[in-house]
């Protein structure tokens, strides 16, 4: 048991320590862009027959679609952790797991935004042997409910979620290596959520190459991951820097624990550069 809880601990230092590295918290989005800006070239080279081609496999309903839902899961219980452990006070916890809900209110706002696009700019068709047959319904709701194909302008809801989901829990993760070095709590239990979160980046950048591969049209795809980029950058970079906001990412909560900051080998700036 000794054996397995010092392999957790150093799997989840090694995990923290590059997860807060400063290269990889500056380049991460453009990592993103650049898978959904250059996988599609690869397209030719996959055969269109495997699992992840089909539109209702495993993977697209059960992650992909739902996305936000792991990320709040896994990284909201680590946040919540996190928060009041450090802290001890549950009017902090809730103001910093309340990102989690700001984050929530936007992927609502821009997946309904999507679909208001999509509205406005397309048409009712009929599927027919001879090819598409345009029908005179102007409303998208009735005409599906028909039986018919709604054709528009379809903005990549899986890029969008799948790259603000990323960036979200790279935020949010990437304070552990400080808050270990300040001698807060860090049980087995605690260790393996952190862990179990931190899976989630590797997956998403998977099933987002997966994605740009298969689904939607080039433009489409790029459009979906902007808006991901924009609603991270707005509030990560923004609004959560300002002094009315639930805070960024360890604001009053990774202070001294058990022994001074400058003892413990952790500059009085670390917390700044973690926003930047």
């Amino acid at each position: 048991m000794k054996l397995l809880h010092s392999a957790l601990c150093v799997v989840t230092d090694q995990t923290a320590a590059v997860l807060s590295h400063w290269f990889v918290r500056r380049y991460f989005q453009l990592w993103l862009a650049l898978l959904v800006t250059f996988t599609p070239l690869l397209g030719d080279l996959i055969s269109p027959r495997v699992v992840f081609a089909k539109p209702r496999n495993y993977f697209n309903v059960r992650l992909v679609d739902s996305a936000w839902s792991w990320t709040c899961v896994l990284t909201g219980g680590h946040l919540l952790l996190t928060s009041y452990l450090s802290s001890g006070s549950l009017l902090t916890t809730l103001r910093h797991q309340s990102r989690l809900l700001a984050g929530t209110v936007l992927s609502v706002a821009c997946l309904r935004t999507f679909i208001l696009i999509e509205t406005v700019t397309g048409s009712c068709f009929h599927q027919t042997p001879e090819g598409l047959l345009l029908i005179e319904l102007a409303d998208r709701p009735f005409c599906l409910m028909q039986g018919f194909l709604w054709k528009g302008y379809s903005i990549s809801s899986q890029s969008f979620l799948l790259t603000y989901s990323s960036l979200v829990t790279l935020e949010e993760l990437s304070i552990l290596k400080l808050y270990l070095a300040h001698g807060y709590p860090a049980s087995g239990a605690f260790r393996l959520t952190f862990l179990l979160a931190s899976l989630l980046l590797p997956l998403w950048s998977f099933l987002l190459v997966s994605t740009t591969l298969f689904f939607h049209h080039f433009s489409q795809k790029i459009v979906g991951a902007t808006f991901a980029q924009l609603c991270w950058y707005l509030t990560y970079k923004g609004w959560f820097l300002c002094r009315y906001s639930p805070g960024c990412p360890g604001l009053h909560l990774l202070r001294p624990a058990r022994q001074p900051l400058r003892q413990s080998g952790v500059s009085n700036n670390m917390l700044n550069r973690l926003a930047m």
